[in-house]
């Protein structure tokens, strides 16, 4: 059972997730950006800069498992309330709903630790950086580096929510009236629950699983593959890391809409269209700038999504 249920009542009702910027600049982990105009450019390989150790493989570990727990520690605030309601499936064993809650938890621990530790291993050999891990081995500074790009990327985060409301209601013709019901259904996306689940599962556990993880391993592979290891990684083998990884995270989420809908072709186009956009965006910042400005849009579609809802769009 995928935790993004609690997410899909704001995506049934607003609707996508677009399109990747492009910037001629990729801060590392290490160094901070630069001032003044960067210039912007498609496709373009990130600028290569040395950069010093990038430490061992549990500075590289820790810090992101424990901020990807802290994610997960979020799931029984929408776990909770969707099992009292009854609106998971009914095949779950008659548990307690403490101990339900807990036993739906125990998966996404398991991906987060196999995802944080192919990123741990592969980032290094990539040149893909976390300033949160910078942090915590050798006590670099996070905002400094961070306040260059958080704008950009909470805007597009904000403007991906309200993306969403538009595509979404172009798919809604071609959808069959069982997924609209169990949408009406699932958690509000302006219940403080919900937001705060958005905001640390989606912006920092889906992002250290996808991003950090799953993109770093075909990151890896088409390097090997088209480079045979040599040299920085391409714009090619980037952008199909990005993109196999966004669509891995847009399949991530059909297990959770099928737990309350029946699957048929209009729903999966558009489950995969909306969430495939999206990771194509985060992907993006993640290979441009570093992890945390992917965890900052990601957090900003969740927030988008409850400042529609307040504002009486949901």
């Amino acid at each position: 059972m995928s935790p993004d249920l609690s997410i899909e009542r704001a995506k049934a009702r607003f609707a996508a997730f677009p399109l990747p910027l492009m910037s001629n600049y990729k801060a590392s982990s290490f160094d901070a950006p630069p001032k003044g105009n960067v210039e912007m450019t498609m496709l373009q390989e990130p600028i290569h800069q040395s950069s010093r150790s990038h430490g061992t493989f549990g500075e590289r570990f820790w810090p992101l498992f424990f901020l990807g727990l802290l994610g997960v520690a979020t799931l029984p605030l929408v776990l909770v309330p969707m099992l009292h309601a009854g609106e998971l499936p009914k095949r779950l064993p008659k548990l307690p709903l403490p101990a339900l809650a807990a036993l739906l938890m125990i998966n996404p621990v398991l991906y987060l630790a196999v995802c944080t530790a192919l990123g741990a291993w592969l980032t290094p050999k990539l040149d893909l950086g976390s300033l949160v891990v910078a942090r915590w081995r050798d006590n670099s500074p996070i905002w400094s580096r961070l306040r260059s790009v958080a704008p950009l990327a909470m805007a597009v985060g904000l403007a991906l929510s309200a993306a969403t409301l538009v595509l979404d209601k172009l798919f809604q013709p071609f959808l069959a009236p069982e997924w609209t019901r169990a949408a009406e259904k699932l958690p509000h996306p302006g219940d403080p629950g919900a937001l705060l689940s958005g905001l640390l599962y989606g912006g920092t556990t889906e992002e250290i699983m996808l991003r950090w993880g799953v993109m770093s391993l075909f990151a890896w592979v088409a390097w090997r593959v088209v480079q045979k290891g040599k040299g920085s990684p391409s714009a090619v083998a980037m952008w199909v890391a990005i993109i196999l990884a966004a669509l891995v995270f847009a399949a991530g989420h059909l297990p959770a809409v099928k737990a309350i809908a029946p699957l048929d072709l209009a729903l999966v186009l558009r489950t995969v269209t909306l969430n495939a956009l999206a990771g194509v965006v985060f992907g993006w910042l993640f290979w441009r700038y570093y992890l945390e400005a992917a965890m900052v849009a990601h957090a900003g579609v969740h927030l988008g999504f409850s400042l529609l809802a307040w504002s009486g769009q949901a």
